[in-house]
C-alpha cells in the first residue's frame, strides 16, 4: 500500500496547488492529470515531485474526479489569492484513486488488485491488504 500512498499524497499537493494558483485551477480542481504534472503546479516546494509522479502514472492507473471549473461545493474550501478564504465547507471536491495490482510472495500466479483513494480533505481510503507479518494476509 506505500507506493499508493506515496502517489495519493503527490496527486493531493498538486491538486490543492492547482486550485489555489490563480493563473490555473483559481479556486477549481483539475480531472486532467497532464495540467498537475506541469513543473510550476507538481514542484519540490509544495511537496509534489513531478518525475516520480510521471514515472508512477506508467505504472499505476491514475484516476481524477473533479469538476473542471467548479469553484463552491460541499467539501473543504482553500483560500485562493485575496478574492477566497478557507472554510471547512463551501468548496469544490475532487477524488483520485491510484489502482495496480500486487503478487502474492508464496504464490506466483495469484495476484490482488489494489485501490487507494484520496479526497480534497486528505482523506485517504484503501483496503486492509498486507499489513501484519503475522497473518495469512501478510503473503500479499
Amino acid at each position: 500500500l506505500w507506493p499508493a500512498r506515496f502517489v495519493l499524497a503527490q496527486l493531493y499537493q498538486a491538486e490543492v496547488q492547482y486550485l489555489s494558483d490563480v493563473k490555473r485551477g483559481n479556486g477549481s480542481y483539475t480531472a486532467n492529470l497532464d495540467s498537475l504534472l506541469k513543473p510550476s503546479v507538481c514542484m519540490i516546494e509544495n511537496a509534489c515531485n513531478t518525475t516520480a509522479l510521471r514515472l508512477a502514472s506508467r505504472h499505476f492507473d491514475i484516476t481524477l474526479n473533479a469538476t473542471e471549473g467548479a469553484r463552491k461545493g460541499n467539501c473543504a474550501r482553500y483560500a485562493v489569492g485575496d478574492w477566497q478564504s478557507a472554510n471547512w465547507t463551501g468548496g469544490p471536491c475532487f477524488e483520485a484513486s491510484v489502482t495496480y495490482k500486487v503478487q502474492n510472495q508464496y504464490n506466483p500466479i495469484e495476484w490482488r488488485q489494489i485501490t487507494g483513494k484520496v479526497n480534497e480533505a486528505r482523506l485517504l481510503t484503501y483496503p486492509d491488504t498486507g499489513q501484519r507479518w503475522d497473518t495469512e494476509e501478510a503473503a500479499w
